[in-house]
C-alpha cells in the first residue's frame, strides 16, 4: 500500500513523494503503522503508466488545476486507487517529507494556490526516513506518558506526542483519532528491518493507563 501527492496543472502532472505504507497488524484492518519515505513502485510497474492513471482519475473529478493526495494498492501487475483528494498529505507526511529532501508540502500547496511556481527537489538529494504512528494499545484513560527513552534514541529526529494525562482512548469503530499517541520521524539502520525498527522504537514509550469510568460501569 502507497501514498502519493501529485499536482496537475491541465495537461501536466508531476509527482512530488511516493510513501511506502507499514500496516499495524495489532490494530483494526487497514491502520497504518508507519510511511516510508522515498518510496519507489514495484519493478513491473511503468511510472509514465502511473501518472497517466493519476491524470486520468484527476480529470474523472473534475480536477485540472489541484495539488492532490491519493491512497493505493498494488497487487501484481495492477494498481488500484483507494483515495485522491485535492490537498497534500496529511498526518506525520508534511514533517517527514521535509526531513527527507526538505520540500515546504504545506507551503508548496499555498503557493500553487497563489499561482507561484513550485520547485521539486531532485531525486538525488532525497534520503530514506521513516514516519512512525504511536498508536495506543488498548482503550482507556492515560495516567501517564514519557517519550523520553524515545528522544534519547540515535535514529530519532523528531518525537511529537499528542497526548496527555487524562486523554481518553476509544477504539474503532467508535472513535479512530483519539488511539493516535504521536508521531515519530527517524533515520532507519537498514531499509532491511524497517518494521523491526519501528516496533522496537515504538516499545520504548512508557504509557500507563486505567479504565476509563464509562468501561467501568459497563463492565459491571
Amino acid at each position: 500500500e502507497y501514498s502519493c501527492d501529485f499536482m496537475i496543472e491541465t495537461d501536466r502532472l508531476e509527482i512530488f513523494r511516493i510513501a511506502r505504507k507499514i500496516n499495524a497488524h495489532d490494530q483494526s484492518p487497514g491502520t497504518v503503522m508507519a510511511y516510508v519515505v522515498p518510496a519507489g513502485l514495484p519493478d513491473n510497474i511503468d511510472y509514465e503508466q502511473f501518472k497517466l492513471l493519476l491524470a486520468n482519475a484527476a480529470h474523472i473529478m473534475g480536477l485540472k488545476h489541484a495539488v492532490c493526495m491519493v491512497d493505493f494498492i498494488v497487487h501484481q501487475d495492477n494498481i488500484c486507487l483507494l483515495e485522491i483528494t485535492p490537498r497534500p498529505g496529511g498526518d506525520c507526511l508534511p514533517r517527514l517529507i521535509s526531513y527527507s529532501f526538505g520540500l515546504d508540502m504545506i507551503g508548496l500547496a499555498l503557493d500553487f494556490a497563489e499561482g507561484k511556481p513550485v520547485f521539486i527537489p531532485e531525486a538525488l538529494h532525497r534520503e530514506a526516513f521513516v514516519g512512525l504512528r504511536i498508536l495506543a494499545k488498548r482503550s482507556g484513560v492515560i495516567r501517564s506518558i514519557d517519550e523520553h527513552a524515545i528522544v534519547r534514541d540515535s535514529r530519532v529526529r523528531e518525537c511529537h506526542i499528542l497526548r496527555s494525562t487524562g486523554h481518553k482512548v476509544i477504539f474503532p469503530p467508535d472513535d479512530y483519532e483519539s488511539r493516535l499517541l504521536g508521531h515519530v520521524i527517524f533515520k532507519p539502520a537498514s531499509s532491511e528491518c524497517i518494521e523491526q525498527e519501528c516496533l522496537e522504537i515504538e516499545s520504548k514509550l512508557v504509557v500507563e493507563m486505567e479504565d476509563s469510568p464509562w468501561e467501568s460501569m459497563q463492565a459491571h
